[in-house]
């Protein structure tokens, strides 16, 4: 991915995150702290 790709899904995320109840915003912040912690996606 170049810079150009990244930025656009950058802001098509913020997009999706400005539509997002607080309750499923923190659902996602706690799914990427996971990730960030482990490194990877956890299958469920």
């Amino acid at each position: 991915m170049n810079k150009e790709e990244i930025q656009a899904a950058k802001s098509a995320m913020k997009e999706v995150v400005n539509v997002l109840t607080p309750e499923e915003k923190a659902e996602l912040v706690r799914q990427y702290k996971e990730e960030l912690m482990f490194g990877k996606r956890r299958m469920f």
